[in-house]
């Protein structure tokens, strides 16, 4: 049986942030969260009888908690090079918890549409892709109305992405390209956290 071991709170990047609760649901000995039974079912090696965490890229790039961050980018090293012995990665203040769905460092992307009244009653597609490795962060469908707005809890601060939307003209629920469909690219740089963007109608289609 592999107990609750506080030495563990080193073997992880920022593991201080939150010491035990690391791993635990209320401190040493309590229920693992879902990063520490991750750990516990695979990234715990047996070192001369002692059982120690075994933190690199792979444990970096999962998402233990399914919240749509990666344990990696919550502790502050997102690519796994943090080694036990190193100075903690980053603010303590910006570590959430790699356990926890409901603690992650996501924030709103709000977009506000105007003047599309040449696609009242269609479908529009969006998706946003942050530009670090192309990887979709979410997507979402709406009944177009003149003017509306989209909210999405998808955003990492300091990130870059593509916001690519088209309007679904033809009606036949695919992706055609322009002009059968209207399609349109945004770009955010530089996310600052709950970032506003505008659009209005136009025919500048990707």
């Amino acid at each position: 049986m592999i107990e609750a071991r506080d030495f563990r709170v080193g073997q992880v990047p920022n593991g201080s942030k939150f010491s035990c609760n690391t791993c635990h649901t209320s401190g040493g000995g309590t229920p693992r969260n879902d990063f520490g039974l991750q750990i516990q079912k695979t990234f715990l090696v047996n070192e001369s009888g002692q059982f120690n965490v075994n933190w690199g890229p792979l444990l970096a790039s999962l998402d233990s908690d399914n919240d749509g961050v990666t344990n990696g980018q919550e502790l502050l090293d997102p690519y796994g090079q943090w080694a036990e012995g190193d100075a903690s990665p980053g603010s303590s203040d910006f570590v959430t918890s790699a356990g926890l769905s409901n603690s992650n460092p996501l924030s709103i992307l709000t977009i506000n549409f105007s003047g599309m009244t040449p696609h009242v009653g269609q479908m529009l597609y969006l998706k946003v892709y942050d530009k670090t490795d192309m990887k979709e962060v979410g997507r979402t469908s709406i009944t177009v109305s003149e003017s509306f707005t989209i909210n999405m809890d998808v955003i990492l601060t300091g990130h870059n992405y593509n916001i690519d939307f088209f309007a679904d003209h033809n009606g036949n629920g695919l992706y055609d390209s322009a002009p059968i469909d209207h399609t349109w690219r945004l770009e955010l740089n530089n996310a600052q956290g709950s970032d506003v963007i505008d659009f209005t109608h136009n025919t500048n289609f990707v």
